[in-house]
């Protein structure tokens, strides 16, 4: 595990798993940067070996039986949380643009925020 200048982090942990790999890569980033809020998590596969050379579309071939689901959770939590954030912004962003107008429920306008 390294960080974008090269640096090499220390990841502790089960990584012989999907599940153990993302717990020491969180684990690490929380270990190094205790305040950071974590917004999203991307993950890449630069190198599976030597029978994987180029990309490749991560499907049921690619994971450890039971994984998927695991995986699949991931990823359902993640997009509803980046909803959520995302909500929150925006509708922070509209009462700022509102100003004074914002929650007056003026008739016949879309309750927007």
């Amino acid at each position: 595990l390294k960080d974008a200048d090269g640096t090499a982090l220390a990841a502790q942990g089960d990584l012989t798993t999907h599940t153990g790999a993302i717990e020491a890569v969180i684990g690490s980033f929380r270990g190094h940067w205790p305040d950071l809020e974590l917004q999203a998590i991307g993950h890449r596969v630069v190198h599976g070996g030597a029978g994987r050379s180029q990309p490749a579309v991560v499907d049921d071939s690619l994971l450890v039986p039971g994984e998927g689901e695991i995986l699949a959770d991931l990823i359902v939590a993640a997009h509803a949380d980046a909803k959520r954030k995302l909500d929150e912004a925006n509708g922070a962003l509209m009462r700022e643009a509102a100003g004074p107008m914002a929650g007056m429920n003026i008739p016949g306008m879309p309750k927007l925020f």
